[in-house]
């Protein structure tokens, strides 16, 4: 199941790159839909992130880390044009 479940979330990730709204992918990752995003539900591949954009330290991407780190990048890439 564990198996499964990362290799969904890695090709959501992948495919929901680009897309229009980050909260829609985060839902679709967050297997067990407790609001956050585990190692498990990253896969193994994509793991690292958490270490990226956990705030609060706690081990998780909760789906207002995430948000606010696409908003952070969205700003940063407007900036930049």
């Amino acid at each position: 199941m564990k198996k499964m479940l990362a290799v969904i979330a890695i090709a959501a990730f992948g495919a929901s790159a680009n897309a229009g709204d980050p909260g829609k992918w985060f839902e679709k990752v967050d297997a067990n839909a407790d609001g956050y995003l585990s190692a498990d539900e990253l896969g193994e591949k994509k793991a690292y992130k958490i270490q990226k954009l956990d705030m609060d330290g706690d081990g998780l991407i909760s789906r207002e880390e995430y948000l606010s780190h696409k908003a952070h990048k969205k700003h940063k890439k407007d900036d930049s044009v």
